[in-house]
């Protein structure tokens, strides 16, 4: 019987270790990556007359060097894995807008609903990738993550990381 109130005591202290603890690191362990300052400074030397912004899609269906090579124009790619529409945004507004660069164009390449689905990937993981495109002040985007907020599901979500900070950054 001893053996048996002992197992319920280990099993009870790591229940409460795996779901509490997590709550206990709290907000701020974790700070947002910083905007990526290089990136603007590198498009600004380039001076693309061609730029284009998209997803992984972009990445493995244009041979900018090619596609250089034929213009003879410089060119720039803005795109990352898993982004869709407002990190496309900030790609535009802060690299493009924000480097005063004037392009002859500016292609957005995108599928399906991307384009039109401005609260898609925008929190968790995916939020991650878009700091470093964000400034601190963002009121375009509070407006998409105020949007999420009326989402069942997005509650349920944004509960869960407020109890666990640390699921926000994997």
């Amino acid at each position: 019987m001893k053996s048996r109130s002992h197992a319920y005591i280990r099993l009870v202290l790591f229940c409460t270790v795996i779901l509490l603890g997590p709550c206990l690191l709290g907000p701020g362990l974790f700070t947002p990556r910083e905007f990526d300052s290089l990136l603007l400074e590198r498009i600004r030397e380039r001076n693309p007359e061609y730029v284009f912004i998209g997803d992984s899609m972009l990445l493995t269906r244009l041979d900018h060097e090619r596609f250089e090579s034929l213009t003879g124009s410089p060119t720039s790619v803005l795109a990352a894995h898993g982004l869709t529409s407002a990190g496309w945004f900030l790609m535009f507004k802060n690299f493009v807008v924000g480097a005063e660069i004037k392009p002859r164009v500016v292609w957005i390449f995108f599928r399906d609903y991307g384009l039109s689905w401005p609260n898609y990937r925008t929190t968790g993981s995916y939020l991650e990738k878009m700091e470093p495109l964000m400034h601190a002040e963002e009121p375009l985007l509070d407006l998409v993550w105020d949007r999420n907020k009326y989402s069942s599901t997005v509650s349920i979500s944004e509960v869960l990381l407020q109890l666990y900070p640390l699921q926000k950054h994997h």
